[in-house]
């Protein structure tokens, strides 16, 4: 199921992780001008996790 694609991703965070989950990403401004688009593309599913799971928490720590 590691498919090196977003629905991989969403399952693992959604369905394959025990929580409580705090998932903290350092430097976000550096990772957007990194990673371009895709930024926005992740980070809109791992707030989407944080919607759907009440243990899972993120945190952009600049």
């Amino acid at each position: 199921h590691f498919g090196r694609n977003l629905d991989a991703l969403w399952d693992v965070l959604t369905a394959d992780i025990e929580g409580p989950i705090e998932l903290v990403w350092k430097n976000p401004d550096s990772s957007r001008l990194e990673m371009g688009p895709d930024f926005d593309r992740v980070l809109a599913v791992l707030k989407d996790a944080e919607k759907a799971r009440k243990d899972f928490r993120l945190r952009l720590e600049k």
